[in-house]
């Protein structure tokens, strides 16, 4: 059994934002799992592009998931009161920002093609899908370097500037994305109420998932810049990619709930 008497008094400060992110982790999971359900039972002849892309986004979070449980348990259960060892990033290095900037990437990419489809000019996705790659170079870059760190304290004091393009860069690219699709599914508007109900039942879809992965990027950096000798940051940080699997299925689900929409008001104006 590990040694408790040297366990500082600040331990809460390295163990708490873990034990949070791995439970945050484990609850967005289950939620993508009732995603991936929905869609699948809802949308069996869908295009094979997003079929694809929803089943290669669950099998990269199942191995992120069991990758980061594994880290939780030699955390929480074999290493308990070792120091040492709760320093150790593990295989973190790989399920966050490694598997994380991956699926970043996909969901972000996928939106620069809806906006195409919605805007028929390559401006704005060429820039999404340039930023998006931008952040998923640093974001594989900052996990190969701590691997090589090897402890989240140097981590923290060594890899600020790679963080910090990979976190900013994917918030920025979701500000654009929601941006760009209010304003390109505004001007999609019509004279008719129905398609003007579907219209704004996307525009609200994309703001709630666009800005509500921003803030956390964007609160994930400002934890790890602003305190950098505790794991703030993880709290949001391990459980960031199951955000935006979530959000992209979110997104594609979003079509059972506003055609349930319409009918209502199809039925009520009669």
């Amino acid at each position: 059994m590990a040694d408790t008497s040297a366990i500082p008094p600040f331990i809460a400060k390295l163990t708490g934002p873990l034990l949070l992110g791995h439970l945050f982790n484990w609850g967005l999971f289950g939620c993508l799992a009732v995603q991936c359900y929905i869609y699948y039972l809802s949308f069996p002849n869908d295009r094979m592009l997003p079929k694809v892309l929803v089943s290669v986004v669950i099998v990269i979070e199942t191995l992120q998931t069991i990758l980061s449980t594994r880290d939780a348990f030699r955390n929480f259960g074999t290493g308990w009161g070792n120091l040492a060892d709760l320093d150790a990033v593990g295989w973190l290095w790989f399920s966050v920002p490694v598997l994380g900037s991956l699926i970043t990437s996909m969901s972000q990419i996928f939106f620069a093609w809806r906006i195409y489809i919605l805007s028929k000019q390559l401006y704005i996705p060429i820039l999404v899908t340039l930023i998006s790659t931008v952040q998923c170079v640093f974001g594989l870059w900052g996990g190969i370097y701590a691997h090589i760190l090897g402890v989240f304290s140097e981590v923290q004091h060594h890899a600020y500037r790679i963080t910090s393009v990979w976190l900013g860069g994917t918030a920025l690219c979701d500000f654009i994305i929601a941006i760009s699709m209010i304003y390109y599914l505004s001007r999609s508007r019509t004279g008719f109420r129905t398609t003007n109900i579907l219209i704004s039942k996307i525009i609200r879809v994309t703001v709630e998932t666009g800005l509500i992965c921003a803030a956390f990027a964007i609160l994930d950096l400002a934890f790890f810049l602003r305190w950098q000798d505790n794991n703030y940051h993880l709290a949001p940080s391990i459980a960031l990619s199951k955000l935006y699997a979530n959000s992209l299925l979110v997104v594609l689900n979003a079509r059972v709930r506003l055609s349930g929409d319409v009918e209502r008001w199809r039925e009520q104006s009669l």
